[in-house]
């Protein structure tokens, strides 16, 4: 909710103490990477998607939501072929 409100600090606050809770959470790391996305980390969101696909692989988001981080079509399309 609160990303709807523009408040993407408040949010990865929330995510952060969700991953604590629950650390091998793939939705709350994607989560997590979409947020750092929003705030501009590329890295940090790209970290935060590479972790949530080594908890689970098949949802496309946090591929979709790396990739676009990566800013680099070359090297999106090679994390493609992990």
């Amino acid at each position: 909710a609160r990303t709807c409100l523009g408040d993407h600090a408040g949010a990865l606050g929330d995510i952060d103490a969700a991953i604590a809770a629950v650390p091998d959470s793939a939705w709350s790391h994607q989560r997590r990477g979409s947020v750092l996305q929003d705030l501009g980390d590329d890295e940090g969101c790209v970290a935060a998607c590479g972790r949530a696909l080594q908890l689970d692989p098949d949802p496309e988001h946090p591929w979709l939501v790396r990739g676009l981080s990566q800013r680099d079509p070359g090297a999106a399309l090679a994390d493609l072929g992990e």
